[in-house]
């Protein structure tokens, strides 16, 4: 058995489809090294942090024999569709990334065999509980170790319990990803990252578009301004200034990123705008028809003393130009 670490259990047998429809067993998955965790699409908590610190240990190893497997815990709403765009949302790269559907049946006995939970709550505002962890399984079948996801040394160390699976030198370890990278822009960065995948989703990080420049409300009351020593900070240290709104659960990059890396990524979310304005509207009443109209930039209107009014259509409008005394309000 390869490596000084322990042997938990073997892991349990399973047949799923993944994203794609591709049939995945636990015996295609024996010669590889593996890791695994338990997911849901609809989740706003535990789940982005693990997968996004699932395409950070993906980006730490990037021996291509290494597959990583998420199997969902919502069988029910996690169709093959739903799972194939939340994987593009994380990564622009799914060929080592399997994510499961599963299924009701056999869902808490797979979770126990990977000593973990996955079991629903009856709750719709939280509808499942299941572990945060990570699971590493070696090229017999054998679990290996268990990690947090919440913990950024504890997924360094799987990162580092992956190389010791595959035999590994110093010599010949994986590049680190802080390592400078002559091939490497902002916007490869952002998807690499995975960062795409919370700031993508309002519910659970504030897009981004935009957001260079602008007035951030902290979580504290405090507002501040999103320089570029604000968006270095945010990636760094994305704990010190938490946005009104939003869960403080980005996970911190300090140590995966170079300074020029670093750089490149600020400079990329300094060029991303914003959706363009929706043209503000107000209710207003046509003076002539008295018809309730939502009125905006496109609106037919007119002024008289000093007052804007607001009509439904041209042919109101020619009215009121010819008597607006009459329609006018006192």
């Amino acid at each position: 058995m390869p490596s000084s670490l322990p042997v938990m259990a073997r892991a349990p047998t399973f047949s799923y489809p993944d994203q794609d429809g591709r049939p995945l067993t636990n015996e295609d998955l024996l010669d590889h090294v593996w890791v695994a965790d338990f997911i849901y699409t609809r989740c706003t908590t535990a789940c982005p942090i693990l997968s996004a610190r699932m395409m950070m240990v993906q980006r730490k190893v990037a021996d291509s024999s290494v597959r990583f497997v998420s199997f969902s815990v919502d069988p029910d709403h996690d169709s093959l569709p739903v799972l194939k765009r939340y994987a593009a949302r994380w990564t622009s790269d799914e060929s080592r990334w399997r994510l499961l559907h599963t299924n009701k049946k056999t869902l808490r006995g797979l979770a126990a065999g990977l000593l973990a939970v996955a079991e629903p709550t009856g709750d719709p505002r939280d509808p499942f509980v299941h572990s945060n962890t990570f699971l590493l399984v070696d090229q017999a079948g054998f679990i290996r170790g268990e990690y947090r996801s919440d913990d950024p040394s504890e997924v360094d160390r799987l990162s580092d319990d992956i190389r010791l699976l595959l035999g590994a030198t110093e010599a010949k370890a994986e590049r680190s990803a802080a390592s400078p990278d002559s091939t490497a822009t902002g916007e490869r960065l952002f998807v690499e990252l995975g960062c795409q995948g919370c700031h993508s989703q309002a519910k659970i990080a504030r897009p981004l578009g935009g957001v260079f420049g602008s007035v951030v409300t902290l979580e504290d009351g405090r507002t501040v301004e999103a320089n570029e020593a604000y968006l270095r900070e945010s990636i760094l240290a994305p704990g010190e200034k938490v946005v009104r709104g939003y869960p403080g659960t980005m996970p911190s990059y300090a140590g995966q990123l170079s300074d020029a890396q670093l750089t490149l990524l600020v400079d990329y979310l300094e060029s991303l705008r914003g959706a363009p304005a929706k043209a503000e509207r107000v209710r207003a009443v046509d003076p002539v028809c008295k018809m309730e109209i939502s009125a905006g930039p496109d609106t037919a209107r007119a002024e008289y003393e000093g007052r804007t009014y607001y009509f439904c259509g041209a042919p109101c409008r020619r009215r009121f130009a010819r008597d607006p005394g009459k329609y006018a309000r006192p």
